[in-house]
């Protein structure tokens, strides 16, 4: 399973890091080279066993990550002619690079030794190497003949952050009204679902609880929780500080699991990837236990959602510690780092 690829494991088999859409490295012992760009070992202390599937990763086409702003197959190649009805486009370019900007504070892919730009056409300037070498790949390890910009989530991540499309302040406004809808505070009636929803949601809440310093409602009601406004307000002010980087893993993270606190538990390190896919699946895995499986149906959601929260998680674990609370208004490449290639 693709959730397995981000957990820690004492494998000495090999060391992987891979995206949603594509394997980035791969090597019992030494950093592969791929043609055009060279890799080396990112995060040195996670280590990934050599058996798993690919499959789930690719059995996506045609079926748009909904994953923060840019969430069309088409909003990555804005601009492009030659854009099929698949949401695919010819691939215009040979070789992907990686270079440092020490001027915008960051690093920089090319592709064919050009800059690449955002879909506002800013340029793609990224706050780690690591990161960058994680889009680059995405980008290096399209078909040779055409682009599938709905296997490149970590690009759309990286885009949204930089562009912002959706205003900040909108995106916090919709991330605090969801609160009242957060799937780790609605439940089911009393019964097995509800002690299955207990058992994976308390956790969560007991941390948000102590970490905002204020009561979450539980409720049954189809109408929602009614939190105390102080929670609210906690919850908010924290958005506000997050980084745009940060805020936008953050916001695809909500949207996938339905729950804020849930984001916001995962951002922390409160729960791993194979913990929020099972969280974010909890009531599907319920029915599929009672009902079973709908082949064409519950198999492609379950690689949707790992692939949409396996996407914001690997991006935040590839972000540097973030600075400042007093610099959320600043843009993403405007923010200056000291993080030099390994």
């Amino acid at each position: 399973m693709l959730a397995t690829l981000l957990e820690p494991c004492a494998s000495n088999q090999g060391t992987f890091i891979a995206t949603p859409g594509f394997l980035l490295i791969r090597g019992p012992t030494k950093p592969a080279r791929m043609p055009g760009l060279a890799f080396s070992s990112l995060l040195p202390g996670l280590r990934f066993p050599l058996a798993f599937q690919l499959t789930c990763m690719r059995t996506l086409a045609g079926a748009p990550l909904q994953c923060a702003g840019y969430a069309t197959n088409s909003d990555l190649t804005a601009g492009v002619s030659d854009t099929r009805s698949d949401g695919t486009v010819l691939r215009f370019y040979k070789t992907v690079g990686v270079r440092l900007e020490e001027q915008q504070g960051g690093y920089q892919v090319t592709l064919d030794g050009r800059p690449l730009k955002t879909p506002a056409r800013k340029p793609l300037v990224l706050p780690t190497y690591a990161l960058a070498l994680a889009v680059a790949a995405e980008w290096e390890w399209q078909d040779a003949r055409r682009i599938r910009p709905f296997t490149m989530p970590l690009m759309s991540l990286a885009a949204t952050a930089i562009d912002q499309p959706k205003p900040r302040p909108l995106v916090i406004q919709a991330l605090s009204q969801y609160l009242q809808t957060d799937s780790t505070c609605c439940r089911h009636e009393p019964g097995p679902l509800a002690d299955r929803q207990a058992l994976i949601y308390n956790p969560i809440l007991s941390w948000a609880r102590h970490k905002f310093g204020a009561d979450f409602a539980v409720t049954t009601s189809i109408f929602g929780a009614e939190h105390a406004p102080a929670a609210s307000a906690q919850v908010e002010q924290y958005l506000h500080g997050l980084d745009a980087w940060r805020l936008t893993a953050v916001e695809a993270l909500a949207g996938a699991c339905r729950s804020v606190l849930m984001g916001l538990a995962v951002m922390h390190g409160k729960m791993g990837v194979q913990d929020a896919i099972a969280a974010a699946r909890l009531e599907e895995a319920w029915q599929v236990e009672e009902w079973g499986l709908v082949e064409g149906g519950h198999d492609i959601d379950m690689a949707d959602i790992s692939v949409r929260v396996a996407a914001p998680i690997t991006f935040l674990r590839l972000l540097p510690p973030q600075q400042s609370q007093t610099k959320h208004q600043q843009r993403p490449g405007e923010t200056q780092h000291s993080a030099t290639p390994r």
